[in-house]
């Protein structure tokens, strides 16, 4: 995410599968990324399975220790889990989050 190719100012990002299944660098690189280009007052919306809780090859999982880790310029703001309204078994064993995070 580049500030040069993707542009900056951005006060709005949302994920929805992509953090709980990178590597720990990468998640960094993440949190470096989208604080390059939000707002001071940017939140973000992630959602991310447990870790650990889904079977392999679904995503790794993410804690909320491990978005703080690579985030540590905002703060969460709220956790809250997803519908697992129609989702198999294993997903639903996974306890998918949402998690809102706001700059600090």
């Amino acid at each position: 995410l580049p500030p040069d190719v993707v542009g900056a100012g951005f006060d709005f990002f949302l994920d929805v599968g992509c953090f709980h299944g990178l590597t720990p660098t990468q998640r960094h690189a993440m949190g470096a990324a989208v604080t390059a280009i939000a707002t001071p007052d940017a939140s973000l919306l992630l959602l991310a399975f447990k870790a650990g809780a889904a079977p392999r090859p679904l995503p790794r999982g993410a804690d909320r220790p491990d978005i703080e880790a690579a985030f540590p310029d905002w703060v969460v703001t709220d956790a809250e889990p997803a519908s697992t309204a129609g989702m198999p078994g294993p997903l639903r064993k996974a306890a998918p989050t949402f998690y809102r995070l706001s700059r600090r």
